[in-house]
């Protein structure tokens, strides 16, 4: 008997680009994870940022001495409906390996509960699955309880800092693509290609390296933090796109 409408732009860069511009006014843009690679152009594509200084970091974090990184061959591809369950089967024995907490991050609900009902019956592992407590209080328990191990989604790819939580172990189960049934998301891409663009390289592709960058954020937050960073998704070794993901 009713219905609502919700309005968004697809691009907000002819939005924004008239207030850059205004001569009382700096604008400054900081973060992470807003270079794709060794560039900045997606970002200041998508901002409409046209012109003004800019400049990459490096961290403070040795990630070639703290961090060992993990792409298991032999899994299925993502999409097929034995690789969660086949990926939780080959972690099990590196979160018994070591003594502090693990973070398990899932694209998807539906991977998420999978991988619970495997987990139910690993007797021996303490674990906490994302929906089963409010937010904050997830996270208590999951540094309140030794060796536990966190099940979660994208809510806790960012903004979820873990400093001092021992975290030894982060698996990510796949790419995380932008999945094309988001309505807004296919717009843009359709507006890409319609403009004789390649929506792939151009939106998908690097928008994918920035959410992995910030799933990868949680493991290391202090130059003293040492870990394992699991990508359980061999598209990262056996498509070209892998090289630019890496390089990110």
């Amino acid at each position: 008997k009713h219905f609502v409408l919700h309005l968004m732009p697809l691009d907000i860069a002819p939005h924004l680009t008239p207030l850059m511009q205004l001569p009382s006014k700096t604008w400054l843009f900081v973060s992470a994870t807003l270079s794709t690679g060794d560039s900045f152009n997606h970002a200041k594509k998508t901002l409409g940022f046209e012109a003004g200084l800019e400049a990459r970091y490096p961290s403070p974090f040795d990630f070639k001495s703290q961090t060992a990184g993990f792409v298991p061959a032999g899994l299925p591809e993502p999409g097929h409906p034995q690789h969660t369950q086949a990926l939780i089967a080959l972690m099990l024995p590196l979160i018994r390996s070591h003594t502090g907490r693990s973070m398990l991050l899932f694209t998807s609900n539906r991977a998420l509960e999978m991988a619970a009902r495997c987990m139910s019956g690993e007797h021996d592992l303490v674990y906490v699955v994302q929906g089963a407590l409010p937010k904050v209080r997830l996270i208590e328990k999951f540094r309140e309880l030794p060796r536990c191990i966190l099940l979660a989604t994208h809510s806790f790819w960012e903004g979820v800092d873990l400093k001092g939580a021992d975290l030894k172990l982060l698996m990510i189960d796949k790419l995380p693509f932008t999945s094309p049934d988001d309505p807004v998301f296919q717009a843009r891409l359709n507006q890409v290609d319609s403009g004789g663009g390649n929506s792939f390289r151009e939106l998908s592709l690097p928008e994918a390296a920035i959410t992995l960058k910030q799933g990868f954020g949680r493991l290391i937050r202090q130059e003293t933090d040492q870990g394992l960073f699991v990508l359980g998704d061999i598209r990262m070794t056996t498509r070209s796109y892998g090289k630019t993901l890496k390089k990110s």
